[in-house]
């Protein structure tokens, strides 16, 4: 590796994501990195890389030597790593313990993105005295789905369960040994502490994602609509991101649409997924007024959202442990950087994020709260003072203040501040050596 010698070197680990360019976990990290690499030397590091697409002017390695997979690893292409108990050991006690004994002396500061076993990679590096920052951004509740006894592999089953019991206990045991902690947001923050994941002498703090300020800005929408053929009179709604219907989930909003068939009203849908098919099904079936447009370049994204009159972020918070949503948004600070207002999913993050409603509505994601939501649907006088509204708090920072909108690089301002932190209380001495073939170099 060519490394500075007045540069700290960090490594910003990924164990469960396979990397691919559209990852939501890539969108909420690349960003930070051009702002990092002036203080530090960055090294990403990813389970594996399905393509190096976005990649190209940055350090990276990975942890699975390519020239060693098994033919059914070639044929994984998801981006997400979900370890069962049984791979997960291996991957575990083989891949990463591996990594981390050949690369224990290429960093000075090792940080772990979320995943299932969140702390795992960042301890095995501890072992060697390297201090370690943890990246979280929620606890999710695995909930099974209900079976007959008698249905089901019972090994498979007992399995499931074990790692489902096990898991939780890992996170908290490996979490307790981080120099520091990010947490997405004070949310995430709070229900960390509330259930003991913390440790009190870890340096914790709240750091939400950023957004592109050159991309994301108040526009006409009337010049955005002649720009997209979108008619000056219609109410345009706007959804983007995910369709995979995870933690974003647009069904039951797409449904009461097409139930409802407010008068008028149009949505665009700006994103893909695996479940794109069964969203369209459900327009077509239900007769809901939606255009798919797939996935599309950040200035084109940014055009649909200011040609709405209202933009959508609805989620699934039965996700969340205790059904809180913690995570940070991409999406919310993107629609409202570009002054316009938000229907989300009720909340204590989309809340605070919302101004109490100053910005926008939050109900129920679910059909009939939607249903109510267009049988009333808020007059175009109604919304337009809502953007007044956010006119008003972008332009004296109100939002930037709370963290609400604010940039990539105020973002990374709290990432440095973290990383000096850990760095200065270290004992560790920064030792040169070489830390293995790099996959892309700058």
């Amino acid at each position: 590796m060519q490394t500075s010698a007045t540069k700290p070197r960090i490594c910003i680990s990924f164990p469960g994501l396979n990397y691919l360019s559209d990852s939501p976990r890539v969108f909420s990290t690349l960003p930070l990195v051009p702002h990092l690499e002036k203080v530090f030397d960055v090294t990403l590091v990813f389970r594996k890389l399905i393509h190096t697409e976005g990649l190209e002017d940055h350090q990276c390695l990975t942890i699975l030597d390519p020239e060693t997979f098994s033919e059914r690893e070639r044929r994984y292409r998801h981006g997400y790593y979900h370890p069962g108990l049984l791979s997960g050991y291996k991957y575990l006690l083989t891949d990463l313990e591996q990594f981390a004994q050949k690369h224990a002396h290429a960093f000075d500061v090792v940080i772990e993105k979320e995943w299932a076993y969140l702390g795992a990679f960042s301890n095995l590096f501890s072992r060697y005295c390297v201090p370690t920052v943890l990246l979280t951004m929620a606890e999710f509740e695995k909930k099974a789905e209900p079976q007959p006894v008698w249905k089901g592999n019972p090994i498979k089953k007992s399995l499931d369960w074990g790692t489902n019991q096990a898991t939780p206990y890992l996170r908290k045991r490996w979490m307790h040994n981080a120099s520091a902690v990010i947490a997405e947001t004070k949310q995430n923050q709070a229900l960390l502490a509330s259930h003991g994941y913390l440790n009190p002498n870890a340096d914790v703090r709240s750091v939400p994602n950023g957004i592109n300020p050159t991309v994301f800005f108040p526009r006409s929408r009337a010049q955005c609509r002649n720009e997209l053929g979108i008619a000056q009179d219609a109410i345009a709604l706007v959804y983007v991101g995910s369709l995979n219907r995870y933690i974003q989930e647009p069904g039951p909003l797409i449904e009461a649409l097409g139930r409802e068939k407010p008068k008028n009203v149009v949505l665009h849908v700006v994103g893909d997924g695996s479940q794109r098919q069964q969203l369209e099904a459900i327009a077509k079936h239900t007769g809901a007024t939606a255009i798919f447009h797939g996935r599309l370049p950040q200035a084109q994204v940014a055009t649909y959202i200011g040609a709405a009159d209202l933009c959508l972020a609805p989620y699934n918070t039965s996700l969340f442990a205790d059904g809180n949503l913690t995570v940070s948004s991409l999406k919310v600070p993107e629609y409202l950087a570009c002054a316009r207002p938000v229907l989300t999913t009720a909340c204590d993050r989309m809340n605070y994020m919302l101004g109490n409603g100053r910005y926008g509505y939050l109900i129920d994601n679910t059909i009939d709260a939607y249903r109510h939501f267009f049988r009333s649907c808020p007059s175009l006088n109604e919304l337009r003072s809502k953007e007044s509204a956010l006119l008003t708090d972008l332009s004296n920072t109100t939002l930037r203040e709370k963290q609400i909108v604010w940039t990539w690089r105020d973002a990374a301002q709290q990432y440095i501040e973290v990383i000096q932190g850990v760095l200065s209380g270290s004992s560790r001495l920064p030792v040169a050596s070489e830390s293995g073939r790099l996959l892309i170099q700058r």
